[in-house]
């Protein structure tokens, strides 16, 4: 990024020192990797717009880097005759408390349970290790990660939502069956203590589905819902009052419509009864199912079911 920035703007002798101007250049290709004396002289050649560059230019530039504290090893056979920057004393200087009040602070923003905010937070503690020679300081930002189970290659990929809606086929491990080819229509991304969550339709079970992103060890194939294809989702509506309206919490496939005087109107999208059925009894007596009318019917056969069941065992 320093180089890049150097090179975009016109070189105006008048506001900055020629010398000074060749140093940074240098510096700056040397921060993104190691380089033949050829290669250096080159990148001087092509920015300043001089014919050529002599080696006298560069030997004097590499020493002056050397007295501003660089450490810059000598092109020789062993090395590939490559100048590499070893350290620089122009980094931030971190240590292991540095660590533990950014851990505080992204502890803090992971209870928000916002994935996304908490991966951008990921990445820039991961910029801050890249400047720091620290290894106390390293290590307490890796471990601290709360995403440090995923593959980040694939948090990647759903974070940038290439994936919602159409149909991956993941290699996952699930605790009863092991390693097993998934396919699956992501189409929400949720984050639960610490842990990362895509729900979306499985085609397993066919039924509405939720996968823990730790578990998902690679992404086979992604490919288009056929046109013919249609998920076999519907919207169910209900409200709930009292001590469970007080601690709810949507899970992936629900939405909040609507707060008012101490109950919360919920949309749940559910692709079968079952899994349904076991979200609504969570609930119990401050429950009322709304919409649509077939589950509500189907609701109270379950609810009579249950109810026959208790009689039974009580008689």
């Amino acid at each position: 990024m320093f180089n890049t920035q150097l090179k975009s703007e016109p070189l105006k002798q008048k506001s900055i020192s020629l010398t000074a101007y060749k140093t940074l250049l240098i510096f700056a290709e040397l921060l993104k990797h190691p380089c033949t004396k050829e290669e250096l002289i080159n990148l001087l050649s092509d920015t300043i717009g001089e014919e050529q560059s002599s080696k006298d230019t560069l030997r004097r530039i590499i020493n002056t880097l050397k007295k501003a504290g660089c450490i810059i090893s000598r092109p020789t056979e062993k090395n590939g005759y490559l100048y590499s920057l070893i350290s620089h004393p122009f980094s931030p200087e971190f240590n292991k408390k540095d660590a533990e009040i950014l851990n505080y602070i992204r502890s803090n923003i992971v209870l928000s349970e916002d994935y996304k905010f908490t991966d951008k937070v990921n990445k820039l503690c991961e910029k801050l290790i890249s400047y720091s020679s620290d290894n106390d300081f390293k290590e307490e930002i890796l471990n601290n990660n709360p995403f440090s189970a995923v593959n980040p290659e694939i948090l990647n990929r759903l974070t940038s939502g290439e994936l919602i809606g159409r149909v991956v086929e993941f290699s996952y491990f699930s605790a009863n069956s092991g390693l097993e080819e998934l396919r699956f229509i992501p189409q929400k991304i949720t984050m639960k203590n610490t842990k990362l969550y895509i729900w979306g339709y499985g085609f397993k079970y066919s039924q509405y589905a939720f996968l823990n992103v730790e578990r998902i060890k690679g992404i086979n194939s992604v490919y288009e819902i056929d046109s013919d294809f249609r998920l076999p989702a519907f919207d169910v509506h209900y409200t709930i009052s009292g001590e469970s309206a007080k601690t709810f919490t949507p899970e992936g496939n629900e939405t909040i419509e609507e707060k008012e005087d101490g109950e919360i109107l919920v949309q749940h999208t559910a692709c079968d009864d079952f899994s349904l059925f076991q979200r609504l009894l969570q609930f119990g007596s401050d429950l009322k199912t709304l919409s649509p009318d077939f589950i509500n019917e189907r609701f109270l056969e379950k609810l009579k079911k249950i109810r026959a069941g208790y009689l039974n065992n009580e008689g």
